[in-house]
């Protein structure tokens, strides 16, 4: 249900923003700018003296309201056929077998291949990706990537919001372009709004890379990870890495003193996603990202936890998708096993089950605080479990203390194995 709204202020005001920059994309006053919001990240904010009131921006809005088994018949002809994974062609996992581009990588450097090999074969004029801005290492930098040394920039995983989608105003300009994304799910539903209103920008994007998503952090995460690392000044910092060094990876925050900081392995941090989840974040039905071509994630097996290289699931969801994964492995760039969507559901069970029942159990919690929840989830024909209730009960009251800063430094010293016994339990709790 499309709501009729001037603008997205509401939106914002009520915590339905997925913070995907979609909005700022459409608008065609530019009456949409971002600021950054000190403790949640890059927010969309409006001008009223160049607003008109036009709508546009609430019409591709995700936020309030997003009907995913309708996108699903408008763009795969068909609602989803897997209820947890959605649609889908084949599964594989795998890796680059390019060794600079797998060991930089987050977990394989799958996507980074895609690109690069896209990109020198002519077959897309850029892709819109994210780095690390230089100016301000703690704000993310979505820009269209033209060559293979500005695609390599980008790689590695970004744990923070990243409205993706204010890249789409650069490709809706370009008549005659050809572009790759990469994505969240969130930002892929605000795309396919996009692009259901705007055929001509669906018909100048090659391939939509999405990325797996469980939990994505306000920009508090970082600044406690920071602190954790023993940076006491932000002004500080020139670089930082989410997912450096050797797989699992690990936080990295480089000083301009030349101090490296390094949190490793990954489950020094990874627990932060639990305690600084955005509460929109936690109203999403989506954790593999159903609307993209192609699906990329973390693979999880423990069989392949000593591959220092990182392994990936891939998903593949589309003709397009499956014509290009199949011909980077023909010409060996990439590793590929088949696997069953079992493999994926014993390594991301937490997540997707969150996703899927979770959701709504953290919808009915907000609303008991009077809070607003998207339009799906008021009438969900789901009915979550008392683990369920009790898991999203957690997550709401962790989310809600950490995003103050009294709590956020109370807490800062606080063993790393006491967090993650209560991330492996909210884990537990959405294990059915």
């Amino acid at each position: 249900m499309r709501h009729k709204m001037a603008n997205i202020k509401s939106i914002v005001v009520n915590g339905l923003c997925t913070q995907c920059g979609t909005c700022i994309a459409v608008c065609p006053f530019d009456a949409i700018s971002l600021y950054q919001h000190k403790s949640r990240g890059l927010l969309p904010k409006v001008d009223d003296n160049l607003c008109t009131q036009c709508g546009k921006c609430v019409e591709v809005c995700p936020g309030q309201s997003v009907d995913l088994a309708q996108l699903q018949q408008e763009f795969f002809g068909q609602t989803a056929k897997d209820e947890l994974f959605g649609n889908y062609i084949e599964i594989f996992s795998g890796y680059s077998t390019v060794p600079e581009i797998r060991y930089n990588g987050a977990s394989g450097g799958i996507v980074t291949t895609i690109l690069i090999s896209l990109l020198k074969k002519g077959e897309i004029d850029g892709a819109l990706v994210v780095r690390m801005s230089q100016k301000r290492p703690l704000e993310p930098e979505v820009f269209i990537a033209r060559t293979e040394e500005e695609l390599i920039s980008a790689q590695q995983s970004k744990y923070l919001p990243v409205p993706m989608n204010l890249g789409l105003k650069e490709i809706i300009k370009d008549k005659n372009g050809k572009y790759a994304i990469v994505g969240l799910p969130c930002h892929f539903h605000g795309l396919r709004l996009v692009e259901k209103k705007n055929p001509n920008l669906k018909n100048k994007i090659l391939l939509r890379i999405g990325l797996l998503c469980g939990f994505n952090p306000t920009l508090s995460s970082t600044k406690f990870l920071l602190r954790r690392a023993g940076v006491k000044n932000f002004e500080d910092v020139k670089e930082i890495k989410y997912r450096d060094g050797d797989w699992p990876c690990g936080f990295r925050a480089i000083l301009k003193d030349g101090t490296d900081r390094f949190l490793y392995p990954i489950e020094q941090f990874l627990f932060s996603h639990y305690v600084f989840e955005r509460h929109r974040c936690a109203m999403c039905l989506d954790h593999t990202c159903e609307l993209a071509d192609i699906s990329v994630g973390d693979e999880w097996r423990a069989k392949l936890k000593k591959d220092a290289g990182g392994w990936s699931y891939l998903i593949v969801r589309t003709k397009i998708g499956k014509e290009i994964v199949e011909k980077f492995a023909k010409e060996r760039l990439l590793y590929l096993e088949p696997i069953d969507s079992s493999v994926i559901y014993g390594g991301q069970y937490g997540s997707l089950n969150f996703k899927k029942k979770g959701s709504f159990a953290f919808a009915k919690i907000r609303r008991l605080f009077n809070k607003q929840v998207p339009d799906y989830l008021k009438n969900g024909k789901v009915k979550p479990k008392l683990a369920h209730y009790i898991g999203a009960s957690l997550i709401y009251i962790m989310t809600t203390f950490f995003e103050i800063d009294f709590f956020n430094r109370l807490f800062l010293h606080v063993p790393t194995k006491i967090f993650t016994k209560y991330r492996w339990l909210v884990i537990r709790l959405f294990r059915n």
